[in-house]
């Protein structure tokens, strides 16, 4: 069986310490919706060889939140954007992707029960934190799902 090396580059992905031109994929992971996303996305176009493809796996709206829902959303998860399947394939047009196509497109959020053990001597202010998450999934379900995009640079 041959080994493969993998390397290890701590970084952001506003920045990335890569030259241009370098690689045939990138995979983004719930990762732009906490960062300046038109940055991002022309890092990625940055670094993307020609006929590069870049595979996102994003939170998405299914529906508009009202300013409340929008603001606790955002103030929790700490998130820049909360955008549209047609709003993130319009960055992505405006950074200069082509070939843009859904792979996946989910209208709720796919939650897993937490099983888990809490230490007696746990922060509650941790515990409020999971409940508010929980119940924000619970508020939102149906509004905001999940996307898989494939663009080609």
């Amino acid at each position: 069986m041959e080994r493969s090396t993998i390397n290890v580059v701590e970084g952001s992905v506003e920045h990335m310490p890569f030259s241009n031109n370098t690689y045939d994929y990138i995979i983004c992971e719930s990762v732009l919706a906490f960062v300046d996303v038109n940055q991002a996305l022309e890092e990625c176009y940055r670094v993307l060889k020609d006929k590069g493809i870049l595979i996102l796996n994003e939170m998405s709206l299914v529906q508009s939140l009202n300013e409340n829902e929008l603001n606790r959303f955002k103030g929790f998860y700490q998130l820049q954007e909360c955008n549209t399947e047609n709003q993130w394939k319009e960055k992505l047009e405006q950074t200069g992707f082509t070939k843009i196509d859904s792979l996946f497109n989910s209208t709720t959020i796919e939650s897993q029960p937490i099983e888990i053990s809490l230490s007696p001597n746990i922060d509650p202010k941790l515990l409020d934190m999971l409940d508010e998450h929980q119940r924000l999934q619970q508020e939102l379900d149906g509004k905001v799902g999940s996307i898989v995009l494939r663009c080609q640079k």
